[in-house]
C-alpha cells in the first residue's frame, strides 16, 4: 500500500503540465480551498489519464500455465534421449536438465505469485477521499520542506562578509 501511495503521488505531484490557456495559473486558481480541491481533482484525473492499461491477468497466468506444461514435455523427451547414453557426461547432462527444470518450474511460479499480487493490488483502487487526503499532505509536506529551506539558507543569506578578514592570535 505504501508503494501504491508513492506511486500515486508521483503521478500526482510530477504530472505534466497542462498546455497553456487550458487552465488557469496557479496563482488564480487557489482563491482559497475550494480553488486548491479543483486544482488536486485536475491534477488527478490527468494522472488517470497517463497510466498505462493494466495487462489481463487471467491471460498471463494461462500463457505461465501453457510454459509450465511444455516445459514437463520438453523435459520428459530430454530425459528420455539422455537416459540412452551410457557415458558419465549423459548421466550429468542429464542431472543438468534435471536441475534447470526445477529452475524454470520455479521462476514461473515466482511469476504466477507476482501477477497475482499484481491482481490484488489493482483491485484496491483509490477512492477520491483517498487521493484527496494524499494531495493535502503532500502539500503539507511541500510547505514543511520550503519552510526547513528557508530557515537553513536565512543565516547563509543574512551573513554579509565584512571589509577586514578576522586576525588570528
Amino acid at each position: 500500500m505504501v508503494g501504491d501511495m508513492r506511486e500515486a503521488s508521483d503521478k500526482a505531484w510530477y504530472a505534466a503540465p497542462a498546455p497553456p490557456g487550458e487552465i488557469e495559473p496557479r496563482a488564480q486558481s487557489q482563491s482559497g480551498p475550494q480553488g486548491l480541491v479543483a486544482e488536486g481533482l485536475r491534477l488527478l484525473q490527468r494522472a488517470r489519464e497517463q497510466t498505462e492499461p493494466q495487462p489481463d491477468i487471467d491471460d498471463e497466468l494461462r500463457l505461465l500455465d501453457k510454459a509450465r506444461e511444455e516445459i514437463v514435455k520438453g523435459h520428459g523427451k530430454a530425459k528420455a534421449i539422455l537416459h540412452q547414453g551410457s557415458t558419465e557426461d549423459s548421466q550429468e547432462a542429464l542431472k543438468a536438465v534435471e536441475r534447470g527444470r526445477w529452475m524454470m518450474l520455479a521462476d514461473l511460479e515466482e511469476t504466477e505469485t507476482s501477477l497475482v499480487a499484481q491482481a490484488d493490488d489493482v483491485a484496491e483502487e483509490w477512492t477520491p477521499e483517498a487521493q484527496m487526503t494524499l494531495l493535502f499532505l503532500m502539500e503539507k509536506e511541500s510547505r514543511v520542506n520550503l519552510e526547513k529551506a528557508r530557515s537553513l539558507l536565512a543565516p547563509i543569506l543574512e551573513y554579509q562578509p565584512s571589509q577586514e578578514p578576522p586576525q588570528e592570535n
